[in-house]
């Protein structure tokens, strides 16, 4: 019989005041994405309280602390932490 493994989707607030923003956390084991979205039209710094190294993925920008990622108007950023493989935050 082959096992499934739960997939958890979180929404939450971020760190932004004052304007639109969401995030998204989805996990998967070790993994965890992290998806900032700004709704507004203006440049907004928003985040979300994680530890760990965090890699943005259209981009390859690495972070060490996600609390204060700058988005475009409209924008969004994926943040990829995997704790599991880290050598792949370490090459990209």
């Amino acid at each position: 019989m082959r096992q499934r493994q739960l997939r958890l989707v979180v929404t939450f607030h971020t760190t932004a005041a004052a304007v639109a923003t969401e995030a998204l956390c989805r996990r998967m084991g070790d993994r965890e994405l992290i998806c900032l979205f700004n709704f507004s039209n203006q440049f907004v710094r928003a985040g979300a309280d994680r530890p760990g190294r965090y890699t943005e993925l259209m981009y390859g920008t690495s972070y060490d602390d996600i609390r204060r990622v700058e988005l475009w108007p409209n924008g969004f950023a994926w943040l990829l932490r995997d704790t599991e493989h880290p050598e792949k935050e370490a090459s990209q």
